[in-house]
Parts: C-alpha cells; structure tokens; sequence
C-alpha cells in the first residue's frame, strides 16, 4: 500500500515537471490524490494515519529535491494535500451533518410556527364557546384561557409585551417593585423554559426578552430603572435555579430507579447544566449593549450583576456545576461510555500540547508579519 503511494507521489510529481506545470495546487491535487488512496486502503488494512503521512512527506520531499523543485511554496503545498486526503471524509461528513441540522433546525422553526396557529386557534374556538355559556362558566373559561396564554405566551409571541405592560403597572403601583419585578420575570421565564428544552439558546432567548422588555418599561415611565434591571436579573436568575433543581431531582430519581436512567437524557442534562450560567451571562450581555443608548444606568446595572454571575462561588454557577457533577458520577457509576464534548476535549488537548501551541504562535506570528513587510514593501515601491 505504502509503496503504490510513494509511486504514485514520484510518478504525478515527475509529469508535473515534465509538462512544465509545477504549480502549488497542482502539486497539492496530485498528492492529495494519491495519499487518499492509502487513506481508503488504510482503514482495511489497519496502518496508522501518522505512517502514511510519514511516508508521504519523506517521499514528497525527496522528489522534489531530485526534481530542482524544493521550495518552501512547493514543500507547503505537498504537506497541504497530505493533510487535506487524511481530513477530506471526515470533513465531508462534519458537512453532510451541519447540513442536517440546519434543516432539522428549519423544520423545528416550521412545527413552532404551525403549533402557534394550532394553539391561536383553540384559543380562538374557547373564547367563542365562552360566550355562549352561563356567566360564572364564562368567568372560569376565560381564566383558564388567559393561564394557557400566559404558559405559552413565548412560543405565541406574546411574552415581551405581557411582560413590558406588566413590568410598567406594577412599576406604576410603587408597591414592593423589585419584588413583584423579579417574581414576574421569573414565572414568565419559567412559563417559556417548562415549554421547552433548556438549551443554551432557549435561555438566552427567554430570559433576554423577559429583562429586556422590564428595562423597556422602566425606561418608558423613568422611574425605578436600577432595582427594575437587577430585579429582572434576579428573577430571571430564580428560574434557572429552579430549572437547575428540576435537573437534580431527575437525576436523583434517574439514580435510584433503574428504569428512570436513560443514559442519553442524563448526557444531554449535563451539557446543558454545564452550559447553563454562560448562557445566562451572554443573555445579560446581550442585554447591556442592547440597552447602551436606551439608558446608561440600566448598563451600568447589568455589568454589574454580570460581574456576580462570572463570579467564582456564584450560586448559579456553583449549583448548575454541582448538577452537572451529579450527572456525571451517575454515568459512570452506571458504566456508561460517553465521548467528552469539543470545548473538553481542547481543554484537555491545550493542557497536553503547550509546547506545540508556542510553535505555533510563533509560526502564526512569523506569518503575519512576513505580510506586514510585504506590504510595507510593496508601499514603498509605489
């Protein structure tokens, strides 16, 4: 295998000079062609990916220093088509499946949007059923009616305003504002979150509404700003505490009874805890430099409770953290084999690599300002 391979380098190699075509991309594709081939007979065979790009790379060389050829473009492009033939499937496959998701993600968005007019709909049928009914029956209908609004206001895209008018009334009333803020914002955060999943993207997207639409309010009337902005933090924060405890009790019920423990939910509940309080500041970033030109002290407020959240011994940090470790001793003490997640696994890879990261910074440095002199000189020539 190894020796068809080096044939094939030294052959393409040859009638590239031959013809008077060395190019860089032609030495890349010719070379890339041939190390893909071992590549395939490889997985059959069971040689190691580092032998092949070993031989590749000493056979590569060689020719084109027999050819008159070794030039650091032309060394560069022969290691460019190795790595590109040994990455190309799996590269390819990483493709096919980012396409995947983004279409799952469309098909999600199409079901929402199809589950909201559903929802409209029966909301629409029990109100017209309601005003045929006695006026005690009426009363319970509409409360009734108006709590499936309330539970569902996200996905009907009702919930920032319901919260903005709210916000505005009890900030209006000046009746224990901070408290009635934050209790608001943490049921209609709750409300939206116990209609999804807790991913990274559902926190950020409810409760950047639920804080947004109260400093919103706040601003409108220009009173209470301040405690309205760290109390919708605060009530946004409680709900993802409970959400957090939800997790815990789950996993608890997961450990103690075999037939709860789905491996994967358990996973999935991990990553999710793990990512839970960055979500969160991101959401409360996001809402700081939405709301710069709007109000300078709403800012000001957010950065600050931002500062809290990134804290060490933060208590949502701390208990999604505590969580998340529940999750993982649960799995291992069920034997479960689980792969770690990217962002774990550079983690661990740069804690193992820092001698190789120096090199590469050097070589990332070297190159830029290799650009910068270019450049310079091509300046000056003007």
């Amino acid at each position: 295998m190894l020796e068809n391979m080096n044939k094939e380098i030294r052959e393409a190699l040859q009638k590239l000079k031959e013809r008077g075509e060395m190019t860089n991309e032609n030495i890349r594709h010719a070379i890339e062609e041939a190390v893909e081939k071992a590549e395939q007979q490889a997985k059959e065979s069971g040689e190691k990916i580092n032998t092949i790009t070993k031989e590749a790379v000493q056979t590569a060389t060689d020719e084109l220093k027999s050819l008159g050829e070794a030039t650091k473009a032309h060394t560069e492009a022969a290691v460019q088509g190795i790595t590109d033939a040994i990455s190309k499937k799996s590269q390819e496959a990483v493709s096919t499946l980012e396409a995947e998701v983004t279409k799952a993600k469309q098909r999600i968005e199409e079901k929402k949007e199809r589950l909201a007019a559903q929802l409209a709909q029966a909301l629409e049928g029990i109100k017209e059923a309601a005003a045929s009914v006695t006026e005690e029956a009426k009363s319970y209908v509409e409360e009734a009616a108006q709590d499936v609004k309330l539970k569902n206001a996200q996905l009907l895209g009702l919930m920032q305003q319901t919260v903005r008018e709210s916000a505005q009334k009890i900030i209006a009333e000046g009746q224990e504002v901070e408290e009635k803020i934050a209790h608001l914002v943490k049921d209609s955060v709750e409300n939206a979150l116990n209609e999804t999943r807790l991913t990274a993207e559902n926190v950020k997207e409810t409760t950047s509404a639920a804080m947004l639409a109260v400093i919103e309010a706040a601003n409108e009337l220009d009173e209470k700003v301040v405690e309205s902005t760290r109390a919708a933090v605060e009530g946004a924060k409680e709900a993802l505490l409970d959400q957090v405890e939800k997790a815990k009790i789950k996993i608890e019920k997961a450990k103690a009874d075999t037939n709860a423990f789905v491996a994967e939910e358990i996973i999935d509940a991990r990553e999710r805890l793990e990512d839970l309080n960055e979500s969160f500041e991101e959401a409360v970033r996001g809402v700081a430099y939405k709301v710069a030109d709007l109000n300078e002290k709403a800012k000001q407020a957010l950065l600050e409770e931002l500062k809290e959240l990134d804290a060490k011994q933060s208590q949502l940090k701390t208990e999604a953290k505590e969580a998340a470790d529940a999750a993982l001793e649960l799995l291992k003490e069920k034997g479960v084999a689980f792969t770690y997640r990217a962002k774990e696994r550079v983690v661990a890879l740069a804690e193992e690599t820092q001698e190789e990261i120096k090199e590469l910074s050097a070589r990332m440095l070297n190159i830029v300002k290799s650009k910068f002199e270019s450049m310079d000189q091509g300046t000056k020539q003007a």
